[in-house]
């Protein structure tokens, strides 16, 4: 479950034997992580064990543009 302030945000399951993967866009407005990241930014959390890897991907601005 990913929580920002307290509130829930998103929340999934996976089945037993595979990594717990969380996916968090950016969206316009955003105020927790869009201060320091573009819109569109993607951050993959992966947890595996007892260990969290965190993965950015910020668009290309090709992408970005309508």
């Amino acid at each position: 479950m990913l929580t920002r302030l307290g509130d829930p945000m998103w929340s999934q399951c996976a089945p037993t034997g595979l990594d717990t993967i969380l996916d968090y866009t950016v969206f316009p407005g955003e105020t927790a992580l869009g201060k320091s990241l573009p819109v569109g930014t993607v951050v993959r959390f992966v947890a595996k064990d007892e260990v969290i890897e965190v993965w950015v991907a910020i668009p290309d601005e090709t992408e970005a543009s309508p």
